[in-house]
């Protein structure tokens, strides 16, 4: 979140030179944010319940707003609703991949070719 925060407090950001760019980035920052804040519900990687996953997303989805709104205060930069859109993606994509993780780690196949080395 401090990482969103210093980010979004810069009035101008260096761009990558695609059209999409700002909202890739979003996702890609709540995608990550999403991770972490599932990762810390659960403890660890372990099957998400349903719980921890709601509250995750909800605060994920929750700072995107407020992301948002603090942006709108910065001389230079704005608010979206894109932008917010942008993060909700972000932040299923994050608990997703979380999902994932976790199913690929416990699953007998996903051990498979890990062998001493």
């Amino acid at each position: 979140m401090a990482a969103i925060y210093v980010l979004s407090s810069q009035s101008s950001l260096p761009g990558l030179g695609f059209q999409w760019e700002d909202k890739l980035l979003h996702v890609v920052a709540f995608a990550g944010l999403g991770v972490l804040a599932l990762g810390a519900a659960h403890g660890g990687l372990r099957k998400p319940a349903l719980a921890a996953t709601v509250s995750a997303m909800l605060l994920t989805a929750g700072y995107g707003m407020v992301d948002e709104f603090h942006q709108s205060t910065v001389g230079g930069r704005d608010a979206s609703v894109g932008d917010v859109v942008a993060d909700f993606v972000g932040a299923l994509v994050g608990l997703a991949l979380f999902a994932w993780l976790v199913a690929r780690r416990s699953s007998p196949a996903g051990n498979s070719g890990r062998g001493a080395v």
